[in-house]
């Protein structure tokens, strides 16, 4: 089984359909133009299509669906139950989930997307270059544990670590298999790898707060005064503010304030769009974890985060994310699924680089 298979995904709608029947409410036009842009006549018109894409991808009514290569089969079932019955296409198809899970974390996660990544080869050590010869970072020692240390040297090795998950499916579902069971292991380890990954920097983010930058209090709606202070506290550090990680619920005031409208430039793109890339706002490219399942969010209601450049944020390490088949034979059951980790490291590298908001 060619690795391929497992990694050609499009997005649908909930009953099957293409992404591209999808009407845009009111007009009944469709959502896309053939070059996969957002069909509007305007800006009012994309900001309503891209709440309305927002609000069906996080409901559930816009999903990722398997599409298998000619050669094996068009369904999923065919392809779960092909692999289910040869230990070797078990094994590729997890080292295909594996490959599709690395490369949706690199499109749309927080982490990998706000810092410099760096992939590590077989005996080489996680070297960190700080931006600063004397600088307060926030280390990152396990999926959970953050703290602060003062690092005076150009380099510095953090500590590697795993993150990981128990991928795992019933002998009854193999033996029920639907076209959803392969989404359904998927967005399991998509949970553990992508959303591990955005829990780890949101934590060290969340540890920053006060140390260089304090908390900006939001009471009501967004402001572009209160975004501005945000903005500041980065940028009164002689730092770049380059990105807006924002809530969902920010994203209705920022359409609904016309203060916001002349400064924000829409993107068009439904494939940027999905992926939680929703525009840019008075130099801000604004990402937003909205679009995706309930379970694969980090942000709580009402957060928001500027963000400086990578190269002033922070650093993270990885050797790739890997598959090893897993069954649960040798204690008495049926079932069998793939553990899923990667060796990680990340370093915060700068509490100056990044400012909080909150919504009271």
């Amino acid at each position: 089984m060619n690795k391929s298979n497992a990694r050609n995904f499009r997005h649908v709608l909930a009953n099957g359909d293409p992404i591209e029947a999808l009407k845009l409410p009111g007009s009944g036009l469709s959502a896309l133009s053939s070059n996969g842009d957002i069909n509007a006549h305007d800006k009012g018109e994309l900001l309503e299509a891209i709440s309305t894409i927002m609000s069906m991808s996080a409901s559930g009514e816009i999903k990722q669906e398997h599409v298998p290569s000619e050669e094996i089969s068009r369904q999923e079932a065919e392809l779960v139950a092909q692999a289910n019955a040869s230990p070797e296409d078990w094994a590729a198809l997890g080292a295909a989930v594996a490959d599709e899970i690395s490369e949706q974390a690199s499109r749309a996660g927080f982490m990998r997307n706000l810092a410099v990544g760096k992939t590590l080869r077989q005996g080489e050590f996680p070297n960190v270059y700080m931006p600063r010869h004397e600088v307060q970072a926030v280390i990152s020692t396990s999926p959970t544990q953050m703290g602060y240390q003062l690092i005076r040297d150009r380099q510095f090795r953090p500590s590697e670590y795993e993150v990981k998950s128990n991928v795992r499916v019933s002998q009854m579902e193999l033996d029920q298999s639907s076209g959803d069971l392969l989404r359904d292991i998927r967005d399991q380890a998509m949970e553990a790898i992508m959303t591990g990954e955005d829990r780890i920097w949101k934590r060290a983010a969340d540890r920053t707060v006060g140390r260089a930058n304090d908390l900006t209090y939001i009471s009501g709606e967004l402001t572009p005064k209160m975004l501005a202070s945000m903005q500041e506290q980065v940028t009164d550090w002689n730092l770049s503010a380059n990105k807006a990680i924002i809530s969902n619920d920010f994203w209705k005031d920022i359409i609904g304030n016309p203060e916001f409208s002349s400064f924000l430039d829409p993107v068009s793109k439904f494939d940027l769009v999905v992926n939680g890339k929703i525009g840019t706002l008075v130099g801000l490219e604004l990402m937003t974890d909205g679009f995706r399942a309930q379970n694969q969010r980090v942000l709580d209601k009402g957060e928001i985060y500027v963000v400086s450049s990578p190269e002033n944020h922070g650093v993270y390490t990885t050797r790739g994310v890997r598959s090893t088949p897993t069954d649960g034979a040798n204690q008495g059951a049926t079932d069998k699924g793939w553990l899923i980790a990667e060796t990680f490291s990340f370093v915060l590298a700068n509490v100056r680089s990044v400012a909080k908001g909150q919504r009271v």
